[in-house]
Protein backbone atom coordinates (compact mmCIF):
# COMPACT_ATOMS: atom_id res chain seq x y z
CA UNK A 1 0.00 0.00 0.00
CA UNK A 2 3.17 2.45 0.25
CA UNK A 3 1.51 3.53 3.45
CA UNK A 4 3.40 4.69 6.76
CA UNK A 5 0.88 4.59 10.20
CA UNK A 6 1.11 5.98 13.20
CA UNK A 7 -0.11 4.22 15.94
CA UNK A 8 -0.18 5.76 20.22
CA UNK A 9 -0.74 3.86 23.17
CA UNK A 10 -0.80 4.85 26.97
CA UNK A 11 0.48 1.34 28.18
CA UNK A 12 2.06 0.04 25.32
CA UNK A 13 -0.84 -2.32 25.56
CA UNK A 14 -3.56 -0.53 24.16
CA UNK A 15 -2.76 1.10 20.85
CA UNK A 16 -4.47 3.49 18.51
CA UNK A 17 -4.42 4.51 14.89
CA UNK A 18 -3.15 8.17 14.34
CA UNK A 19 -2.76 8.68 11.12
CA UNK A 20 -1.45 7.57 7.85
CA UNK A 21 1.59 8.95 5.77
CA UNK A 22 1.59 7.83 1.36
CA UNK A 23 2.06 6.98 -1.04
CA UNK A 24 4.61 9.57 -1.88
CA UNK A 25 8.02 9.53 -3.56
CA UNK A 26 9.17 6.47 -4.60
CA UNK A 27 6.87 3.80 -4.89
CA UNK A 28 8.47 0.71 -6.87
CA UNK A 29 9.11 -1.49 -4.39
CA UNK A 30 7.81 -2.71 -0.88
CA UNK A 31 7.75 -0.35 1.68
CA UNK A 32 10.19 -1.43 4.99
CA UNK A 33 12.31 -0.51 8.10
CA UNK A 34 10.72 2.95 8.44
CA UNK A 35 12.20 5.76 10.99
CA UNK A 36 11.21 8.80 12.33
CA UNK A 37 13.23 11.30 13.18
CA UNK A 38 13.64 15.07 14.87
CA UNK A 39 16.88 17.42 13.73
CA UNK A 40 17.62 20.63 14.24
CA UNK A 41 18.87 23.15 11.47
CA UNK A 42 22.32 23.51 10.85
CA UNK A 43 22.44 23.11 14.96
CA UNK A 44 20.14 25.02 16.16
CA UNK A 45 17.61 23.54 18.46
CA UNK A 46 14.62 26.26 18.03
CA UNK A 47 14.82 25.02 14.73
CA UNK A 48 13.96 21.51 14.52
CA UNK A 49 12.92 19.64 10.65
CA UNK A 50 11.63 15.90 11.32
CA UNK A 51 13.01 13.47 9.00
CA UNK A 52 11.14 10.41 7.99
CA UNK A 53 13.45 7.70 6.49
CA UNK A 54 10.94 4.97 4.02
CA UNK A 55 13.38 1.97 3.34
CA UNK A 56 12.12 0.36 -0.28
CA UNK A 57 13.43 -3.32 -1.96
CA UNK A 58 13.22 -3.33 -4.70
CA UNK A 59 13.56 -0.18 -6.52
CA UNK A 60 16.51 2.01 -5.96
CA UNK A 61 17.51 3.87 -8.47
CA UNK A 62 20.66 1.69 -9.26
CA UNK A 63 18.20 -1.65 -8.58
CA UNK A 64 17.42 -3.25 -5.52
CA UNK A 65 17.04 -1.89 -2.46
CA UNK A 66 17.59 1.50 -1.31
CA UNK A 67 16.22 4.54 0.71
CA UNK A 68 14.51 7.29 0.74
CA UNK A 69 13.57 10.26 3.37
CA UNK A 70 10.71 13.00 3.52
CA UNK A 71 11.79 16.27 5.40
CA UNK A 72 8.94 17.86 7.44
CA UNK A 73 7.07 18.29 10.60
CA UNK A 74 5.26 16.04 12.97
CA UNK A 75 3.29 17.48 15.88
CA UNK A 76 2.56 13.95 17.47
CA UNK A 77 -0.04 12.53 15.33
CA UNK A 78 0.35 13.14 11.60
CA UNK A 79 3.31 13.74 9.51
CA UNK A 80 3.40 16.47 6.93
CA UNK A 81 6.44 16.50 3.62
CA UNK A 82 7.24 20.21 2.94
CA UNK A 83 7.49 18.75 -0.46
CA UNK A 84 3.64 18.21 -1.78
CA UNK A 85 4.95 15.45 -3.88
CA UNK A 86 3.20 17.12 -7.24
CA UNK A 87 5.60 17.40 -10.33
CA UNK A 88 5.61 19.21 -13.52
CA UNK A 89 7.93 17.81 -16.72
CA UNK A 90 9.91 19.92 -18.83
CA UNK A 91 7.73 21.18 -21.77
CA UNK A 92 7.88 20.00 -25.26
CA UNK A 93 6.37 19.16 -28.41
CA UNK A 94 3.49 16.55 -28.02
CA UNK A 95 4.47 13.11 -29.76
CA UNK A 96 1.26 11.48 -28.76
CA UNK A 97 -0.79 12.03 -25.71
CA UNK A 98 -3.92 9.40 -26.84
CA UNK A 99 -6.35 12.21 -26.24
CA UNK A 100 -7.94 11.97 -29.31
CA UNK A 101 -9.59 9.08 -28.40
CA UNK A 102 -7.77 7.05 -31.14
CA UNK A 103 -4.34 5.91 -31.61
CA UNK A 104 -3.83 8.38 -34.54
CA UNK A 105 -1.44 6.87 -37.13
CA UNK A 106 0.28 4.93 -34.75
CA UNK A 107 -0.35 1.00 -35.39
CA UNK A 108 -1.50 -1.45 -33.29
CA UNK A 109 -0.44 -5.38 -33.74
CA UNK A 110 -2.01 -8.49 -31.99
CA UNK A 111 -5.02 -8.35 -29.17
CA UNK A 112 -3.24 -6.57 -26.07
CA UNK A 113 -4.06 -2.78 -26.31
CA UNK A 114 -7.92 -2.83 -28.00
CA UNK A 115 -9.21 -0.85 -30.52
CA UNK A 116 -8.25 2.68 -28.95
CA UNK A 117 -6.70 3.85 -25.89
CA UNK A 118 -8.12 3.04 -22.49
CA UNK A 119 -10.46 5.66 -20.62
CA UNK A 120 -9.22 3.91 -16.99
CA UNK A 121 -8.85 0.59 -15.67
CA UNK A 122 -10.12 -2.72 -18.19
CA UNK A 123 -12.34 -5.37 -17.01
CA UNK A 124 -10.18 -7.45 -14.12
CA UNK A 125 -7.34 -4.43 -13.62
CA UNK A 126 -6.78 -2.99 -10.85
CA UNK A 127 -7.42 0.91 -10.53
CA UNK A 128 -5.23 2.92 -12.92
CA UNK A 129 -3.13 6.25 -11.80
CA UNK A 130 -0.90 8.89 -13.11
CA UNK A 131 -2.25 8.98 -16.34
CA UNK A 132 -2.58 13.24 -18.23
CA UNK A 133 -6.36 13.64 -19.20
CA UNK A 134 -8.40 10.86 -19.75
CA UNK A 135 -6.90 8.67 -22.44
CA UNK A 136 -3.78 6.44 -22.14
CA UNK A 137 -2.66 2.95 -23.74
CA UNK A 138 -3.15 -0.10 -21.86
CA UNK A 139 -1.96 -3.74 -23.08
CA UNK A 140 -4.37 -5.19 -20.67
CA UNK A 141 -7.61 -5.96 -22.96
CA UNK A 142 -7.99 -9.74 -22.34
CA UNK A 143 -5.95 -9.79 -19.15
CA UNK A 144 -2.37 -10.41 -19.01
CA UNK A 145 -2.35 -13.09 -21.00
CA UNK A 146 -2.94 -11.17 -24.48
CA UNK A 147 0.10 -9.79 -26.41
CA UNK A 148 1.32 -7.22 -28.83
CA UNK A 149 2.66 -3.69 -29.91
CA UNK A 150 1.54 -0.44 -30.44
CA UNK A 151 3.77 1.55 -32.83
CA UNK A 152 4.43 5.30 -34.03
CA UNK A 153 5.46 5.84 -37.85
CA UNK A 154 8.82 7.21 -37.95
CA UNK A 155 9.88 10.75 -36.99
CA UNK A 156 12.72 12.73 -37.19
CA UNK A 157 14.60 13.69 -33.63
CA UNK A 158 15.25 17.22 -32.77
CA UNK A 159 15.17 17.68 -29.29
CA UNK A 160 17.24 15.73 -26.61
CA UNK A 161 14.83 14.07 -24.94
CA UNK A 162 11.42 12.14 -25.31
CA UNK A 163 9.87 12.21 -22.51
CA UNK A 164 6.69 9.38 -21.48
CA UNK A 165 4.54 8.25 -18.64
CA UNK A 166 4.96 4.36 -18.71
CA UNK A 167 3.39 1.86 -15.71
CA UNK A 168 2.15 -2.02 -15.79
CA UNK A 169 4.64 -5.05 -15.65
CA UNK A 170 8.57 -4.63 -14.62
CA UNK A 171 9.93 -6.80 -17.59
CA UNK A 172 12.56 -5.24 -19.06
CA UNK A 173 13.79 -5.45 -22.67
CA UNK A 174 16.51 -8.39 -22.76
CA UNK A 175 19.16 -7.68 -25.69
CA UNK A 176 18.90 -10.02 -28.46
CA UNK A 177 15.45 -11.48 -27.48
CA UNK A 178 13.06 -11.21 -30.51
CA UNK A 179 9.48 -10.51 -30.71
CA UNK A 180 6.99 -13.27 -32.08
CA UNK A 181 8.39 -17.25 -32.51
CA UNK A 182 11.60 -18.01 -34.70
CA UNK A 183 11.62 -21.46 -36.35
CA UNK A 184 13.31 -24.07 -34.65
CA UNK A 185 17.04 -24.20 -35.55
CA UNK A 186 18.07 -26.17 -38.50
CA UNK A 187 20.93 -29.31 -36.90
CA UNK A 188 20.43 -32.59 -35.44
CA UNK A 189 17.61 -33.20 -32.64
CA UNK A 190 18.63 -35.39 -30.01
CA UNK A 191 15.21 -35.01 -28.25
CA UNK A 192 11.58 -33.18 -28.93
CA UNK A 193 9.80 -35.77 -26.53
CA UNK A 194 6.71 -36.10 -28.57
CA UNK A 195 6.39 -39.80 -27.72
CA UNK A 196 4.80 -42.00 -24.83
CA UNK A 197 8.47 -42.77 -23.52
CA UNK A 198 12.08 -41.00 -23.39
CA UNK A 199 13.22 -41.98 -26.09
CA UNK A 200 15.15 -39.95 -28.52
CA UNK A 201 16.67 -40.24 -32.29
CA UNK A 202 20.00 -41.18 -30.10
CA UNK A 203 18.34 -43.65 -27.74
CA UNK A 204 16.92 -43.76 -24.76
CA UNK A 205 16.93 -40.95 -21.93
CA UNK A 206 17.47 -42.47 -18.13
CA UNK A 207 15.49 -41.58 -15.48
CA UNK A 208 16.20 -41.88 -11.85
CA UNK A 209 13.65 -40.43 -8.53
CA UNK A 210 10.25 -39.71 -9.22
CA UNK A 211 9.80 -36.50 -10.59
CA UNK A 212 10.27 -37.44 -14.40
CA UNK A 213 7.72 -40.17 -14.06
CA UNK A 214 8.22 -43.12 -17.17
CA UNK A 215 7.60 -40.45 -20.01
CA UNK A 216 7.09 -37.29 -21.25
CA UNK A 217 4.29 -34.83 -20.19
CA UNK A 218 1.62 -34.08 -22.45
CA UNK A 219 1.64 -30.22 -21.32
CA UNK A 220 0.54 -28.83 -17.84
CA UNK A 221 0.26 -31.31 -14.96
CA UNK A 222 -2.03 -31.19 -12.23
CA UNK A 223 -2.19 -28.50 -9.76
CA UNK A 224 0.53 -26.94 -11.80
CA UNK A 225 -0.10 -22.99 -13.49
CA UNK A 226 -0.34 -22.95 -16.90
CA UNK A 227 2.99 -24.51 -19.24
CA UNK A 228 3.35 -22.83 -22.38
CA UNK A 229 6.04 -22.57 -25.09
CA UNK A 230 7.02 -25.92 -25.98
CA UNK A 231 6.88 -27.16 -29.15
CA UNK A 232 4.59 -30.35 -30.37
CA UNK A 233 2.37 -32.04 -27.39
CA UNK A 234 5.48 -33.32 -25.24
CA UNK A 235 7.84 -31.82 -22.86
CA UNK A 236 9.95 -32.49 -20.14
CA UNK A 237 8.52 -31.91 -16.90
CA UNK A 238 9.30 -32.47 -13.39
CA UNK A 239 6.28 -31.42 -11.60
CA UNK A 240 4.67 -34.64 -11.42
CA UNK A 241 3.18 -35.06 -8.02
CA UNK A 242 4.03 -31.68 -7.76
CA UNK A 243 7.24 -29.23 -6.50
CA UNK A 244 8.25 -32.06 -3.82
CA UNK A 245 9.69 -34.63 -6.18
CA UNK A 246 12.76 -35.08 -7.18
CA UNK A 247 15.24 -36.80 -9.55
CA UNK A 248 17.37 -36.66 -13.19
CA UNK A 249 17.20 -37.46 -16.48
CA UNK A 250 20.12 -38.25 -18.43
CA UNK A 251 20.58 -38.92 -22.13
CA UNK A 252 22.79 -40.78 -24.06
CA UNK A 253 26.22 -40.14 -24.69
CA UNK A 254 26.34 -38.57 -28.59
CA UNK A 255 29.22 -36.65 -30.44
CA UNK A 256 29.19 -32.88 -29.84
CA UNK A 257 29.61 -32.14 -34.28
CA UNK A 258 28.24 -28.56 -34.21
CA UNK A 259 28.38 -25.12 -32.76
CA UNK A 260 25.57 -24.48 -30.62
CA UNK A 261 23.15 -26.67 -28.23
CA UNK A 262 19.78 -25.36 -28.72
CA UNK A 263 17.14 -25.60 -26.11
CA UNK A 264 13.68 -24.98 -24.79
CA UNK A 265 13.61 -24.61 -21.17
CA UNK A 266 11.55 -23.14 -18.12
CA UNK A 267 10.99 -24.03 -14.70
CA UNK A 268 12.12 -23.02 -11.15
CA UNK A 269 15.46 -20.66 -10.99
CA UNK A 270 17.63 -23.11 -8.71
CA UNK A 271 21.00 -22.30 -10.94
CA UNK A 272 23.36 -25.94 -10.96
CA UNK A 273 26.00 -25.78 -7.73
CA UNK A 274 23.35 -24.67 -5.57
CA UNK A 275 22.55 -27.23 -2.57
CA UNK A 276 19.27 -28.05 -4.54
CA UNK A 277 19.31 -27.28 -8.39
CA UNK A 278 16.64 -27.33 -11.16
CA UNK A 279 18.88 -27.17 -13.60
CA UNK A 280 20.01 -28.60 -17.34
CA UNK A 281 23.76 -29.74 -17.43
CA UNK A 282 25.78 -30.74 -19.98
CA UNK A 283 28.33 -33.38 -18.87
CA UNK A 284 31.79 -34.15 -20.58
CA UNK A 285 33.98 -36.84 -18.98
CA UNK A 286 31.84 -36.64 -15.80
CA UNK A 287 31.91 -32.87 -15.28
CA UNK A 288 29.16 -30.39 -15.86
CA UNK A 289 30.91 -28.12 -18.32
CA UNK A 290 27.77 -26.17 -19.13
CA UNK A 291 24.18 -25.36 -17.53
CA UNK A 292 20.73 -23.59 -17.46
CA UNK A 293 17.89 -23.24 -15.43
CA UNK A 294 14.42 -21.53 -15.29
CA UNK A 295 13.42 -18.86 -14.56
CA UNK A 296 10.47 -19.10 -12.38
CA UNK A 297 8.22 -18.87 -15.26
CA UNK A 298 6.45 -21.91 -16.51
CA UNK A 299 6.79 -20.52 -20.18
CA UNK A 300 9.86 -22.45 -21.57
CA UNK A 301 12.02 -20.49 -23.95
CA UNK A 302 15.44 -20.86 -25.89
CA UNK A 303 18.64 -21.05 -24.55
CA UNK A 304 22.03 -22.13 -26.56
CA UNK A 305 25.95 -23.12 -24.99
CA UNK A 306 28.62 -22.08 -27.59
CA UNK A 307 30.44 -25.78 -27.41
CA UNK A 308 32.83 -23.92 -29.94
CA UNK A 309 35.74 -25.29 -27.39
CA UNK A 310 33.72 -28.94 -27.24
CA UNK A 311 33.73 -29.95 -30.93
CA UNK A 312 34.58 -34.03 -31.02
CA UNK A 313 33.91 -34.27 -27.39
CA UNK A 314 31.86 -37.23 -26.34
CA UNK A 315 28.70 -35.55 -23.84
CA UNK A 316 25.53 -36.31 -22.33
CA UNK A 317 23.05 -33.85 -20.95
CA UNK A 318 21.78 -34.69 -17.95
CA UNK A 319 18.09 -32.72 -16.06
CA UNK A 320 18.64 -32.34 -12.74
CA UNK A 321 15.63 -31.30 -9.91
CA UNK A 322 17.25 -31.74 -6.13
CA UNK A 323 14.85 -28.75 -4.88
CA UNK A 324 11.33 -29.48 -2.93
CA UNK A 325 10.63 -25.98 -1.99
CA UNK A 326 8.46 -23.44 -4.33
CA UNK A 327 9.63 -23.78 -8.05
CA UNK A 328 11.45 -26.92 -7.64
CA UNK A 329 11.12 -28.20 -10.87
CA UNK A 330 12.51 -27.84 -14.58
CA UNK A 331 10.58 -27.85 -17.67
CA UNK A 332 12.80 -29.31 -21.12
CA UNK A 333 12.24 -29.47 -24.80
CA UNK A 334 13.40 -29.82 -28.33
CA UNK A 335 17.00 -30.15 -27.88
CA UNK A 336 18.87 -29.57 -31.31
CA UNK A 337 22.74 -29.81 -31.73
CA UNK A 338 22.71 -26.77 -34.75
CA UNK A 339 25.09 -24.42 -36.15
CA UNK A 340 22.35 -21.46 -35.66
CA UNK A 341 22.16 -20.01 -32.12
CA UNK A 342 18.65 -19.89 -31.03
CA UNK A 343 17.42 -16.43 -29.79
CA UNK A 344 15.18 -15.99 -27.20
CA UNK A 345 11.57 -14.83 -27.18
CA UNK A 346 11.16 -11.27 -25.93
CA UNK A 347 9.05 -11.31 -21.98
CA UNK A 348 9.11 -7.32 -21.94
CA UNK A 349 6.58 -5.06 -21.15
CA UNK A 350 7.73 -1.65 -21.92
CA UNK A 351 8.45 1.32 -24.22
CA UNK A 352 11.24 0.99 -26.71
CA UNK A 353 13.67 3.20 -28.44
CA UNK A 354 13.63 2.42 -32.06
CA UNK A 355 16.53 3.00 -34.50
CA UNK A 356 17.02 1.39 -37.83
CA UNK A 357 14.56 -1.23 -36.50
CA UNK A 358 16.92 -1.75 -33.75
CA UNK A 359 15.90 -1.20 -29.77
CA UNK A 360 18.75 1.43 -28.75
CA UNK A 361 16.93 2.41 -25.49
CA UNK A 362 14.06 1.10 -23.38
CA UNK A 363 12.03 1.70 -20.30
CA UNK A 364 9.46 -0.97 -18.38
CA UNK A 365 6.99 -0.59 -15.59
CA UNK A 366 8.15 -1.41 -11.68
CA UNK A 367 5.17 -3.69 -11.49
CA UNK A 368 2.48 -0.74 -10.69
CA UNK A 369 -1.08 0.30 -12.01
CA UNK A 370 0.78 3.94 -11.27
CA UNK A 371 1.95 5.61 -14.12
CA UNK A 372 6.03 7.63 -13.54
CA UNK A 373 7.77 9.32 -15.52
CA UNK A 374 10.30 8.27 -18.06
CA UNK A 375 12.81 9.74 -20.58
CA UNK A 376 14.84 8.90 -23.26
CA UNK A 377 18.37 10.59 -23.93
CA UNK A 378 17.70 11.21 -28.11
CA UNK A 379 20.94 13.84 -28.21
CA UNK A 380 23.16 11.28 -30.40
CA UNK A 381 20.14 10.74 -32.69
CA UNK A 382 19.42 14.17 -33.29
CA UNK A 383 18.27 14.83 -37.60
CA UNK A 384 17.60 10.55 -37.35
CA UNK A 385 14.41 8.64 -37.85
CA UNK A 386 13.54 6.69 -35.27
CA UNK A 387 10.22 5.19 -33.75
CA UNK A 388 8.52 4.54 -30.20
CA UNK A 389 7.38 1.10 -29.90
CA UNK A 390 5.18 0.02 -26.80
CA UNK A 391 5.64 -3.82 -26.32
CA UNK A 392 3.58 -6.61 -24.30
CA UNK A 393 4.94 -9.76 -25.03
CA UNK A 394 4.47 -11.31 -21.44
CA UNK A 395 1.74 -13.74 -21.05
CA UNK A 396 2.05 -13.90 -17.10
CA UNK A 397 1.81 -11.74 -14.05
CA UNK A 398 1.83 -8.24 -14.59
CA UNK A 399 1.93 -8.69 -18.17
CA UNK A 400 0.89 -5.74 -19.50
CA UNK A 401 2.17 -1.83 -19.95
CA UNK A 402 0.91 1.42 -19.44
CA UNK A 403 1.93 4.69 -21.51
CA UNK A 404 0.96 8.24 -21.80
CA UNK A 405 1.74 11.74 -23.02
CA UNK A 406 5.10 11.04 -25.18
CA UNK A 407 6.39 14.46 -25.49
CA UNK A 408 9.96 15.69 -27.35
CA UNK A 409 11.77 17.81 -24.57
CA UNK A 410 14.60 19.69 -23.95
CA UNK A 411 15.12 18.20 -20.13
CA UNK A 412 14.60 14.72 -19.24
CA UNK A 413 11.49 14.05 -16.72
CA UNK A 414 12.20 12.63 -13.41
CA UNK A 415 10.70 9.98 -12.67
CA UNK A 416 9.18 9.95 -8.47
CA UNK A 417 12.33 7.54 -7.48
CA UNK A 418 14.68 10.32 -9.23
CA UNK A 419 12.73 13.09 -7.27
CA UNK A 420 12.54 11.48 -3.90
CA UNK A 421 15.18 12.52 -1.46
Amino acid sequence: MHKISFYSSPDLKHWSHRSDFGPAGATGGVWECPDLFPLPVDGNPDRTKWVLAVNLNPGAIAGGSGAQYFVGDFDGTHFTADDSGTYTPPGGTTLQDFESGTFGDWTAAGNAFGDAPATGALDGQSPVTGFEGKDFADSFHGGDASTGTLTSPAFTVTSDYINFKVGGGNHPYQPGSVLGDEPTPAGETLADFEGGTYSSPIGDWTATGDAFGTGPAQGTLPDQQQVSGFLGHGLVNSYLNGDASTGTLTSPAFTIDQKYLDFLIGGGYHPAGSDTPTAVELVVDGKVVRSATGANAEALNWASWDLSDLRGRQARIKVVDADTGGWGHINLDQVVLSDTQARPRSAETGVNLLVDGKVVQSATGAGSEDLDWASFNTAAYKGRQVRIQVVDANTGGWGHVLADQFSAADKPALSATRRAH
